[in-house]
């Protein structure tokens, strides 16, 4: 991109610090790189994402947290409050620890 920006899905323009030359370099990367390793890519990020949510989790509640909270309060991160409730007998707007 000629400017060093990209655009959210909020459409609103964010600066890149990466030079242009060299997000071209990544993209063309991409482009080329075969569907399983793109696929591979996005399980790791997603496994990256989870345990950085984890970590806010325990710093936030402490680290006497027990791993059945560390989880369900994971899981509450992506479904909804009645999801939690029917799934799990969880309600995530109830402070417990």
């Amino acid at each position: 991109m000629s400017d060093s920006t990209f655009f959210t899905d909020t459409e609103e323009v964010v600066p890149s610090d990466t030079p242009e030359d060299v997000e071209q370099i990544l993209i063309e990367g991409y482009r080329n790189m075969p569907a399983s390793k793109k696929l591979h890519r996005i399980f790791d990020l997603s496994l990256s994402l989870k345990e950085l949510a984890k970590k806010r989790i325990v710093m936030q509640y402490g680290d006497q947290i027990p791993q059945r909270l560390i989880m369900l309060k994971l899981a509450s991160l992506y479904l909804d409050q009645q999801t939690m409730q029917k799934a799990f007998n969880y309600d995530p707007t109830q402070e417990e620890f």
